[in-house]
């Protein structure tokens, strides 16, 4: 009986570890992957599953496009580190070094849904909006806005500390130790069409279709699309590039 009920539970544990979270859509460099169902640090692959709890690794040089849920793409600069978690109804991109922008279709969300992106100072909900998040270290972090409008709240040990800040379009804040929120800064168009450009590459050609591994060129194109206008600038699709 105990080890029939053992084994459930391993079962259930690694169907858990195993739930789907997106799919790889565009690689370059070196860009790797822990499991949360195996130590092992794996080379990430085009068309790659991602699932619930991966970590994501990128070296130098290196960049990642991920389709997350059919409503958001995660670009994932050099040098950094993402760790992808999901409860019903909110996904959360956690940033633990590095430079990533989410971008998400506000049309593809339904009521009570919710992306999180989060720095190990700071978390930001965002809904139809496109961001990016630099994390300097554990203690300094910076969210920007391209498009849309977020909430930006200090994280102390994990937890909400202090007010949240309303953060709109072409405004950033920085969160360093323990003092609250900055006020929102502008930054200029310059500014927002050299970080959109930091973020834009060609989807890839031959992406496969929704129906054979849950991407759609469309969505990633839409999504690559939005990040150049978002800051002012046009971007390459697979057609054009």
């Amino acid at each position: 009986m105990l080890a029939s009920a053992i084994a459930t539970l391993a079962t259930a544990s690694l169907a858990a570890a195993q739930e789907r979270a997106g799919v790889v859509t565009t690689l370059e460099g070196k860009v790797t992957v822990v499991r949360a169902s195996s130590p092992e640090l794996t080379p990430l692959k085009f068309r790659d599953a991602i699932f619930v709890r991966d970590r994501i690794t990128t070296g130098k040089e290196s960049f990642a496009r991920i389709l997350l849920g059919g409503k958001a793409v995660v670009t994932i600069r050099e040098f950094s580190a993402v760790t992808i978690t999901e409860v019903p109804g909110v996904a959360t991109v956690a940033v633990g070094s590095g430079r990533v922008a989410v971008a998400v279709a506000r049309e593809r969300m339904r009521p009570g849904d919710l992306v999180e992106v989060r720095t190990p100072n700071a978390v930001a909900g965002i809904r139809g909006t496109v961001i990016v998040a630099e994390v300097f270290d554990e203690q300094h972090s910076v969210i920007t806005v391209l498009k849309g409008v977020i909430d930006v709240t200090r994280l102390d040990a994990g937890r909400a500390a202090g007010p949240a800040t309303v953060l709109n379009a072409l405004q950033q804040v920085t969160i360093t130790g323990p003092n609250p929120v900055s006020a929102p800064q502008p930054i200029s168009i310059d500014a927002a069409q050299k970080m959109g450009a930091d973020f834009r590459s060609a989807p890839p050609r031959n992406a496969p279709s929704a129906s054979t591994a849950a991407v759609s060129q469309g969505e990633v194109e839409r999504a690559a699309k939005d990040m150049g206008s978002a800051a002012g600038a046009p971007v390459a699709t697979a057609a054009s590039a």
